[in-house]
């Protein structure tokens, strides 16, 4: 018996490919009311009046209650009491170590308390001093002083060492004191500002100065003028009176001759102003702004939610409320909950997915049950994550979720329910899955699977003759039956199928007939055919069609028919007669004898008397030959 199979496994350059995800995780979980970036080392979170600083790897350092931190400038910030904000209790660094600094009971400029130029402005009861990053007193003290800006700070000094206030002076203080010309004449000064962008305004006896430093710490002065004449009547000159000037909203106005000189309450210029000139104006010093570097950009979705981008591709999608400052591979997030907290994309590890343990996937049903397996670094905690199928033809079966711990790594497993692909063949062709991360609390893009899939097409048609002979029948009758090869799984099942005999050509299939579950049979109209092109299509609930193409070939041997002889109406069989067999007309053919009734004589005519007697010659039989009978060979065999 000839046994039709699907063609053989054609193996195409098909390979898996295993999914590398990085992996996101909480350097600091999203627990606090508040979280800030201080600076470039730090992070400060607060809750429930809990101030507590961490380390960029999430380490916790110190925790501060009844303690306020200011943001971090130059390296360094201040910590004030929580109901005292201008007590200064400590100072820390970015690496979190921390200056107990109560006992001496500074107070901080609540308008700038924070570091510039390496010093913090600090007020010792009625006197101003400066310190430095240690915590030392190294300016001062002083009657007044504003912070420093561009190296330098103003300051009013005591002209002696009682600390009188009626005998004080204006000067400069810094590190490396700038370089004045020599007819400066510092003894005359009644006004220096802060300098901003490299400028500042003194006043000299009466007249208004520009000062200019460079980056050499040389300073050059010029006076200013209320009109583009530069002439002796048109300097701005300060009456003494109107020297103190007047505050208003943060910003001090001097009165001058026919201007305006402002200042901020740094005493830095921001302007001089004229009523018949064009204004002077300040660029304000601004400190080395440190662009922080990173690789995350946050986005907003279609659903108006923050995620996260790394290099341009997202990498966490939008679950976010906000997406703060971004350093690093580190992010400021707050959740759908209100809370606050700091992702960190881990760059260096990631979580390999596999399925099946990257071997080729064979489909016998509708559904095939394979492993999925998510392999973690080690310091990742499985017990928080979670795999989530992202394809609607896999179904991870939570229920045999399985885990590892070894030092090595971390694995994480569970069973997945794949459905049969639509148009899957019994060739191997790659195909796609795709699946998220959620890690405490975190979710992941999707990540893609790839895997070689094909379909174990494990019936087989078994007929029950592929060559035979017609003699003179106008049809065919085939009979199959569907058997199972070793390719079939060993559950015993007989699922439910549909079975149909379907043409390759332009004939139409005959009909099938259904002897029982696997046995089939069918009538081939044979006349006018030399060919005939089928298949046997077997299509089982939710899978794609197997089809089983065949061909029976019909051959033809046409000959002389049999003859039949006809006599008396009784056909005999005869064979043709010899020459020598033939009657002659010497030989009277003599009649057998028979008995008649006596009849009246007739008279003989002379012409029948005068013909001599002819012999008798056999009745010749007529050939009947009857339609000529056909021999038609019948071959089936698989189509190609």
């Amino acid at each position: 018996m000839r046994t039709l199979r699907p063609y053989l496994i054609a193996v195409a350059v098909t390979l898996p490919i295993v999914s590398m995800a990085q992996l996101a995780s909480w350097c600091i979980a999203p627990e606090y009311d508040n979280v800030e970036l201080m600076g470039s080392d730090l992070y400060r979170t607060e809750k429930d009046g809990v101030t507590s600083l961490w380390t960029l790897q999430g380490k916790k350092i110190s925790d501060m209650t009844g303690s306020q931190l200011m943001p971090f400038s130059e390296g360094m910030a201040v910590v004030v009491d929580v109901t005292d904000p201008t007590l200064l209790k400590a100072l820390i660094d970015s690496k979190g170590v921390m200056t107990d600094m109560s006992k001496y009971g500074y107070r901080i400029n609540p308008d700038y308390p924070y570091y510039s130029d390496g010093y913090l402005l600090v007020q010792n009861q009625q006197d101003y001093v400066y310190l430095n990053k240690q915590g030392q007193s190294v300016f001062g003290p002083f009657a007044m002083a504003y912070p420093f800006s561009d190296g330098v700070a103003s300051v009013r000094a005591y002209a002696g060492t009682d600390r009188n206030n009626k005998d004080l002076f204006w000067a400069y203080v810094s590190e490396n004191f700038p370089s004045f010309p020599d007819d400066y004449k510092f003894d005359e000064v009644v006004f220096n500002s802060s300098f901003s962008g490299g400028k500042a305004v003194a006043i000299i006896g009466k007249d208004a100065y520009l000062l200019t430093l460079d980056s050499a710490m040389n300073v050059t002065t010029a006076p200013i003028y209320f009109s583009e004449v530069q002439d002796p009547q048109n300097l701005v000159t300060v009456t003494k009176k109107d020297l103190e000037g007047e505050w208003n909203n943060g910003t001090l106005t001097i009165q001058g001759k026919n201007s305006l000189l402002q200042f901020d309450k740094n005493l830095r210029p921001t302007a001089v102003k004229f009523m018949d000139a064009p204004n002077i104006t300040f660029n304000e010093t601004k400190g080395d702004s440190v662009k922080l570097a990173t690789e995350l950009e946050p986005f907003t979705d279609t659903n108006n939610k923050k995620g996260i981008k790394m290099d341009g591709t997202t990498f966490l999608s939008g679950q976010f409320e906000d997406v703060a400052s971004c350093l690093g591979n580190q992010a400021i997030v707050t959740t759908k909950d209100g809370m606050k907290g700091v992702v960190r994309i881990d760059k260096d590890g990631g979580i390999q997915l596999r399925l099946n343990n990257d071997d080729n996937i064979g489909f016998s049903h509708r559904y095939a049950v394979v492993k999925l397996t998510g392999t973690f670094p080690s310091y990742m905690d499985v017990d928080k994550a979670i795999l989530v199928s992202c394809s609607p033809d896999c179904e991870i079966l939570s229920e045999t979720r399985r885990e590892t711990k070894n030092v090595e790594c971390n694995t994480l497993s569970y069973d997945c329910r794949l459905e049969i692909p639509e148009n899957l063949s019994d060739t191997l062709q790659n195909h796609d899955y795709f699946y998220a991360l959620s890690y405490n609390g975190l979710t992941s893009v999707s990540h893609k699977v790839t895997i070689p899939e094909w379909y174990m097409q494990f019936y087989e048609v078994e007929f029950g003759k592929t060559a035979f002979k017609l003699n003179g029948q106008n049809s065919l009758n085939v009979d199959f039956e569907l058997t199972k090869s070793d390719l079939a799984p060993a559950d015993g099942s007989n699922y439910f199928k549909s079975v149909e005999l379907v043409s390759k050509d332009s004939v139409s299939a005959p009909s099938l007939n259904k002897i029982n579950e696997n046995r089939y049979s069918f009538t081939l109209p044979v006349a006018g055919r030399d060919r005939a092109n089928l298949a046997v299509r077997i299509t089982e609930a939710g899978c794609p069609s197997i089809e089983y193409p065949f061909v029976i070939n019909l051959s033809r041997n046409e000959g002389m028919s049999n003859v039949k002889m006809m006599n008396s109406g009784v056909a005999q069989n005869a064979k043709p007669m010899a020459q020598s067999q033939m009657p002659v007309a010497s030989q009277p053919v003599q009649q057998p004898q028979q008995t008649v009734p006596a009849q009246p004589q007739q008279a003989v005519q002379p012409q029948q008397m005068a013909q001599p007697q002819q012999a008798v010659q056999p009745q010749t039989q007529q050939p009947v030959e009857s339609a000529p009978a056909q021999m038609v060979n019948v071959e089936i065999s698989t189509a190609s």
